[in-house]
């Protein structure tokens, strides 16, 4: 298997030893037991999300920089769209229609500016399907990564 595997990438363009240093970077430990493992770490990631400051409406969102480095910043504005009096859904588990009071927008600045627009949970998917295309060894690292992030493999 892993000679096969090793061969796609080879075709894909990825030498062997980037292959194996990437592997060694994503890998988790075996016998980890996933779910038991993450849900103390989500559950402190939802507290400290709740807890960032939160603005008055959309037009005078909080921002919170979750990550920087150098000029790069991935923040949050609270609130999101979805924590408006007006936007109402029905709650997953009890079925009562209210909105979201905990939601935020996600996005990310360059030299303190704002990149693109606000995206839909659609159109963000829309952007990672085309990477089937453009990049499958890209696909698949951010499918790896997402992977890490559900399980809060990298979360401190």
């Amino acid at each position: 298997m892993e000679t096969i595997t090793k061969k796609f990438y080879l075709k894909l363009g990825i030498s062997g030893k980037d292959f194996l240093a990437i592997n060694k970077e994503l890998a988790f430990p075996i016998g980890l037991k996933l779910s038991p493992f993450a849900r103390p770490r989500r559950i402190e990631m939802l507290n400290e999300s709740i807890a960032w400051p939160k603005g008055k409406n959309q037009k005078k969102r909080k921002i919170t920089e979750i990550y920087k480095s150098d000029n790069f910043v991935i923040a949050v504005g609270k609130p999101g769209k979805e924590a408006a009096p007006d936007f109402k859904r029905k709650h997953y588990i009890t079925g009562k229609t209210m909105n979201n009071k905990n939601d935020m927008n996600p996005f990310i600045m360059i030299n303190e500016k704002k990149v693109g627009d606000d995206l839909t949970f659609g159109a963000l998917f829309e952007q990672i399907e085309h990477l089937i295309r453009a990049d499958m060894f890209g696909l698949e690292i951010l499918g790896m990564l997402i992977f890490r992030m559900a399980f809060m493999l990298d979360h401190k």
